[in-house]
């Protein structure tokens, strides 16, 4: 069975049609912004040297080339990047209507930056500080979208250092500029305060870029780990046993289920939970295993993940929507129902069922993670997979990483 996109699940249609109408109302006001900032300044532009004298407009001229550069690589990457990650209002709510408002003030700012060269327009040696505060202002606002587009796509969806990084430098690089200001206000440092915020700028773009190209190669070069959802993400017991209460009358507890086809008579509980599968409000429902997300979190930056399910194909859609509510990332999602999880083609395979690690370490090369949960405790089937190392077993989900090396 082919490997399914992960992204691509998560992005239906319908999906990125309304976020291609959303996108419009920025990319309308931005160029509203522009085409009102060449009229506001068309003597700056039309007569850049008024009556012979070069360095009336300059600090304008180049204010204003440093403004359009840093607009312009700034909407080249939100592009792209609405191309992998369109806005998901349906599913997200709020932090999806947070993250469009953000990318709506970052405009304003840009407007902020543009109309506050009227300050310095006629007088190049002005104090400019309001103009270069929207610098560390934008990228406050780049930090708070990009928090906004990590609770959709996850961890890799923005790198939120390097954006404070450069956010309170630009800030300091403000300070400074106030303070040499007051000592020597002059033409001359206005233009070269302008200069270096736009290398700075531009030296952000192209580690933000040159950053995101090393974390996909790492990325890339690292692990396949495929992750089982049902005993490893999900606590698929405890939703289970309030219909086994309601239908036969019988009262279990987590802890008695010692099998994974645990017979407490008129049915077992394997039976049970594959009935409760074709339910959406149980898949939807369900909780997540204690440290599934963070252990989740911590694979996917750093390896290839592949979600692994065996559960009935009707039940895909809810599943597909109980992973992305739970924030739980990955690149692929895979159902095995008709076949072994050693058709995955994974390094790694982390499971809870015995059968599933079993099947897996006899039909594959790869390695195996069984995670202990209480009807797997008799593993004496796996005894020489953990001799010779192929085998790992992990009483808690935070030991995961640490026993994939990291």
């Amino acid at each position: 069975m082919p490997l399914v996109n992960f992204e691509i699940l998560m992005s239906p249609l319908d999906t990125r049609q309304i976020s291609d109408q959303l996108i419009k109302l920025p990319e309308f006001v931005f160029a509203l912004v522009i085409a009102q900032s060449l009229v506001a300044y068309r003597a700056v532009v039309i007569n850049p040297i008024p009556g012979g004298n070069p360095t009336e407009h300059s600090a304008a001229i180049v204010a204003l080339c440093a403004v359009y550069v840093t607009t312009v690589m700034s909407w080249y990457d939100w592009h792209l990047t609405m191309v992998d990650r369109p806005y998901d209002m349906r599913r997200y709510g709020w932090t999806e209507w947070a993250r469009f408002g953000s990318d709506m003030v970052i405009v304003v700012l840009y407007a902020y930056l543009l109309f506050t060269i009227a300050f310095f327009e006629s007088d190049p040696s002005a104090d400019i500080w309001r103009h270069l505060l929207g610098y560390p202002l934008v990228f406050g606002v780049y930090w708070l979208s990009g928090v906004t587009r990590r609770r959709t796509y996850g961890p890799l969806a923005s790198n939120l250092r390097p954006i404070l990084e450069y956010m309170w430098a630009l800030g300091l690089l403000v300070i400074l500029y106030a303070i040499l200001w007051r000592l020597w206000p002059s033409t001359a440092l206005n233009i070269v305060s302008i200069l270096t915020f736009l290398a700075v700028v531009c030296l952000y773009r192209h580690e933000r870029r040159a950053e995101t190209r090393r974390r996909q190669a790492a990325k890339d070069a690292g692990t396949v780990i495929g992750i089982d959802i049902d005993g490893v993400l999900g606590n698929q017991i405890t939703g289970v046993i309030p219909r086994v209460k309601e239908e036969f009358g019988i009262a279990l507890e987590y802890d008695d289920i010692v099998d994974w086809r645990y017979d407490f008579g008129p049915s077992d509980i394997s039976t049970e939970i594959a009935r409760a599968l074709g339910d959406p409000n149980y898949v939807a429902s369900m909780p997540v295993h204690r440290g599934a997300r963070r252990m989740l979190a911590r694979l996917f930056r750093r390896h290839r993940v592949v979600v692994i399910t065996a559960r009935p194909l009707d039940a895909r859609e809810g599943t597909e929507r109980w992973l992305q509510r739970r924030r739980l990332f990955a690149d692929e999602l895979v159902n095995t129902r008709e076949a072994g999880k050693s058709i995955c083609a994974v390094d790694v395979l982390v499971d809870d069922y015995i059968g599933n690690v079993l099947e897996f370490l006899e039909n594959s090369s790869g390695r195996a993670i069984l995670v202990r949960r209480p009807w797997n405790v008799d593993d004496a089937e796996l005894a020489r997979y953990l001799t010779n190392g192929r085998l790992i077993v992990v009483n808690e989900l935070r030991e995961v990483p640490a026993a994939l090396g990291g």
